[in-house]
């Protein structure tokens, strides 16, 4: 029987894209929901890892570009001055990515619905989508990308900001990616929540 604590990320055997599915061992035995949050994160690594010209980092900032706004589900998205995603505190993508993950599952086990997780493997596939079309869609990524580094509180929203290197669709993962992605960003979310209350403030002093 499924239930929604067998929640899982899949990837399709024909198309290679991200699916929701339920997950059990070759035995037919259940999973921990901590083993599915993390087999679940080791097939969206999986998935932005499969094109050697990039660092996975750069399709999980831009899958956080795509999930990381208000108009999204829950437990993203919600009110303009208090969304979902203001929870997270982490300093680079892996943190980023297990946090996408464990969200939307635990909304999923929680509230027993699918559309948290259905977001993700939406989010997931479009932006592995958008870089295959390369040249394409790469602008377009860039901007998701931009987005995501904004939304996570690795830069500030404000100020003139490029791509790291190690973010930009040359980097090759044969290479060894330079170990500022994981001292450039320092997690400015506390800062984030501090100008939300003051907007929050202000509109209700009006």
């Amino acid at each position: 029987m499924n239930h929604p604590q067998h929640l899982t990320l899949l990837i399709s055997p024909d198309s290679g894209q991200v699916l929701v599915g339920y997950g059990l061992t070759a035995t037919g035995a259940t999973l921990s929901t901590t083993q599915h949050a993390h087999n679940s994160y080791l097939v969206l690594k999986r998935v932005f890892a499969s094109n050697k010209s990039i660092g996975y980092e750069r399709l999980v900032y831009a899958i956080a570009g795509v999930l990381f706004r208000a108009s999204s589900p829950y437990p993203f998205g919600g009110s303009r001055t208090k969304p979902g995603f203001v929870q997270f505190e982490g300093r680079d993508a892996q943190a980023v990515l297990r946090f996408i993950v464990r969200q939307s599952l635990e909304t999923a086990w929680r509230y027993k619905g699918n559309g948290a997780v259905d977001s993700v493997a939406g989010a997931a596939n479009c932006v592995v989508a958008l870089q295959a079309l390369g040249r394409d869609g790469k602008d377009k990524l860039d901007d998701l990308v931009m987005k995501g580094l904004q939304k996570c509180g690795h830069i500030a929203w404000r100020g003139d900001w490029v791509i790291p290197p190690e973010l930009r669709d040359s980097v090759s993962l044969d290479a060894p990616l330079s170990v500022s992605l994981y001292v450039l960003f320092t997690a400015r979310r506390t800062f984030l929540r501090q100008i939300m209350k003051a907007k929050a403030d202000s509109n209700l002093a009006q």
